[in-house]
């Protein structure tokens, strides 16, 4: 910054020199030597201050510059964050949980719910777990491609069950998105499991999928999941285990919604374990 007496020194000057030169440089050879004298010296008052001025303005326009640099620094390491938070939890989710970490709890009145389990990969893992890995991967973030595509929403992969729901946040026709996400992902699955057939020889997928109520939330405080519970689960689940190597078996009164528009195959009545019996279909494709 420019000193205050700097400042003073040289606004006095200005005017006194202008007063001066205009009085006595008119009058006489002595006054404008006068005046050239004191004027001098003025001059260089004023350039030292324009200097120090020049020099406050430019530090200041780097300090500024600085702030915003820390500010856009700010910003793009919290869009990291969110892009981060926003893999492993839903974002209207995550919006809740910055208002009220307690708040998070759902009862889905009909949703859909879909399991998808890699047959093989334990046994595989044993053998090669480099390769078993790499192959499960792939699966994997194929089908982390066809939830959004498909209006659905990830839970969760555990091992190798890939568990996925739609009808949570309010999705329309919740069960065709499953049975559209199924077929989708007994497609990628086949292409990737072929592309590998050499060690993948034993490997195949099993998928299956129901609809009714169920609950929603996060629970506890830390590392947050937001996970699916209740018998709408549980009946999916048991679904796919009892479904067959790259078959899609389903089950519920949602099954006549894709009568119409998907061939479908009655398979009949399984009895999975601690539940009554269960009228179940093959989902076989789009007509």
């Amino acid at each position: 910054m420019v000193p205050l007496w700097l400042k003073i020194a040289t606004s006095l000057g200005y005017w006194i020199t202008i007063a001066i030169t205009d009085y006595i440089a008119n009058n006489s050879i002595l006054g404008r030597s006068f005046a050239l004298l004191y004027t001098v010296p003025m001059i260089f008052l004023q350039s030292i201050a324009s200097y120090f001025g020049t020099k406050a303005i430019y530090e200041e326009f780097i300090h500024n510059r600085e702030e915003e640099y820390k500010v856009e620094l700010v910003a793009v390491e919290q869009g990291k964050s969110h892009q981060l938070i926003r893999c492993i939890l839903p974002e209207k989710v995550i919006a809740r949980l910055k208002i009220d970490p307690k708040s998070v709890h759902d009862n889905i009145i009909d949703g859909s719910v879909c399991f998808v389990m890699v047959n093989g990969f334990q046994e595989m893992l044993t053998e090669n777990s480099d390769v078993a890995l790499e192959i499960l991967c792939e699966i994997f973030e194929k089908m982390d491609d066809l939830v959004d595509e498909h209006h659905c929403q990830k839970i969760k992969s555990t091992n190798n069950i890939y568990l996925v729901v739609s009808g949570i946040f309010g999705e329309e026709d919740h069960f065709k998105n499953i049975a559209n996400f199924a077929l989708a992902t007994r497609s990628v699955a086949e292409d990737v499991l072929c592309k590998n057939d050499k060690e993948a020889t034993r490997m195949s997928v099993n998928i299956g999928f129901s609809a009714g109520p169920f609950s929603a939330g996060v629970l506890g405080k830390t590392k947050f999941l937001y996970d699916v519970f209740g018998d709408t689960v549980n009946v999916a689940s048991r679904i796919c285990m009892l479904s067959e190597p790259g078959k899609i078996q389903m089950c519920g009164r949602h099954c006549v919604e894709l009568f119409e528009e998907y061939n479908v195959e009655r398979r009949g009545y399984i009895k999975p374990k601690g539940k009554s019996e269960l009228e179940t279909y093959w989902l076989l494709g789009k007509r």
